[in-house]
């Protein structure tokens, strides 16, 4: 793993919201989750936590849980149903207990990770979204509730090749808005969250990793994640 000059403080966009009725707890945990992006890139840059696929995002999230408090197991035991309603024995991705520990705050969750490319407008890369939230949903519908209430998330991963950085910010919120404004006619979402880097870190970070590719006389390292968003929807 290569490392920029660490900064105390990194050009970070972030927001998150959450239905508490739906999920109890999962404000502070998302809080926690941004935090942990946020110390990822300040000790491990040109390195970024959204770059990997779907199983160190579930780790992440997991690292945000035990940083409060809770409790967090990956891969843990669970009840499933198959397609023919048979139960049997299973695991799911990450199982929470939130802090303050009790039943209302155990979560069962089932993930899917995709990536966006960011050249393309929202209304491209509505399906893509789409089907990664359909089958984390179908996937944690599968689950039994007495371990807890069943959470499908899908982490999606933001990349921006294009030369236009300056481009990056409003691409960015322009999707975000767009999957709120879609969210309000379908309303399956009951959290949303995003982290993203500002235009000069990212062409810092895109820089650095030139330099690095230069040194090692590899081919290229491009730097074109640039960030990523959380959409978790309780399954039932």
């Amino acid at each position: 793993m290569n490392y920029i000059t660490p900064k105390q403080a990194w050009d970070l966009n972030a927001f998150h919201w959450v239905n508490e009725k739906k999920l109890p707890g999962f404000g502070k945990l998302l809080e926690s989750w941004l935090n942990v992006h946020r110390n990822f890139c300040a000790g491990a840059a040109p390195e970024h936590p959204w770059a990997y696929a779907e199983r160190p995002q579930i780790g992440l999230l997991s690292n945000a849980a035990i940083l409060l408090g809770g409790i967090a197991l990956e891969e843990w035991c669970a009840e499933k149903k198959s397609d023919t309603s048979k139960v049997y024995s299973g695991r799911n991705d990450l199982w929470l207990r939130l802090s303050p520990h009790s039943n209302e705050r155990d979560y069962q969750i089932e993930s899917k990770h995709a990536r966006l490319d960011l050249r393309k407008n929202a209304i491209d890369l509505e399906s893509i979204i789409t089907e990664a939230l359909r089958w984390a949903r179908v996937d944690s519908g599968r689950l039994g509730k007495k371990n807890g209430k069943p959470v499908g998330i899908a982490f999606l991963t933001l990349r921006f090749e294009s030369e236009d950085a300056e481009a990056l910010e409003n691409k960015t919120r322009d999707l975000c808005y767009y999957i709120q404004a879609q969210d309000r006619q379908n309303n399956q979402l009951d959290a949303m969250a995003a982290i993203w880097l500002g235009v000069e870190d990212f062409l810092l970070c895109r820089s650095e990793r030139n330099r690095i590719a230069k040194e090692q006389n590899t081919n290229g390292w491009p730097s074109d994640e640039v960030g990523l968003i959380l959409l978790a929807s309780c399954a039932q």
